[in-house]
């Protein structure tokens, strides 16, 4: 029982906190320098900046987050691609960084930190569109198809 709590309200949090941080530090070494990282849904219990990036903790901050970031003009598709792909990255290096720290005793935790790791990471680099929102593989996969037609145009 002990398991499931610390997954739900410690676990899942900092997966999907590691998840949007690494959307944030792409978006950083392209010098955007509006961001904003928003832990849940639900009404904001409270907010916190930290080297210039905004954390806003919901009350249901288990459930899912998302980032935003806000650039004075417009970045190449090239660079919103990696931004893009900095989330599912940061999931796939916690993998691989947590695999050597398996050990008897922590098996179970380890376990769901890699599994669920593991999960966010790749199913976001599905391309998939519901509403307004877009997976990280959509926003991958449309910028490749832009920088493709702005080369093809350039070609002619």
């Amino acid at each position: 029982m002990l398991d499931l709590f610390l997954f739900i309200f410690i676990l899942l949090p900092f997966i999907h906190l590691l998840h949007e941080l690494g959307h944030i530090i792409f978006a950083r070494l392209f010098r955007v320098q509006h961001t904003k990282i928003v832990l849940g849904a639900g009404p904001k219990w409270f907010q916190f900046t930290i080297l210039g990036t905004k954390i806003q903790w919901n009350t249901y901050y288990m459930v899912g987050g998302y980032s935003t970031n806000e650039q004075n003009g417009t970045l190449s598709p090239w660079k919103q691609a990696l931004i893009s792909l900095g989330g599912p990255l940061f999931n796939v290096l916690a993998v691989i960084c947590s695999i050597p720290f398996i050990t008897a005793s922590n098996v179970n935790m380890m376990t769901a930190f890699i599994f669920f790791n593991g999960w966010i990471g790749l199913t976001n680099l599905i391309p998939f569109k519901i509403g307004h929102k877009c997976s990280d593989g959509w926003i991958i996969l449309s910028c490749i198809k832009e920088e493709f037609q702005n080369w093809w145009k350039r070609r002619k």
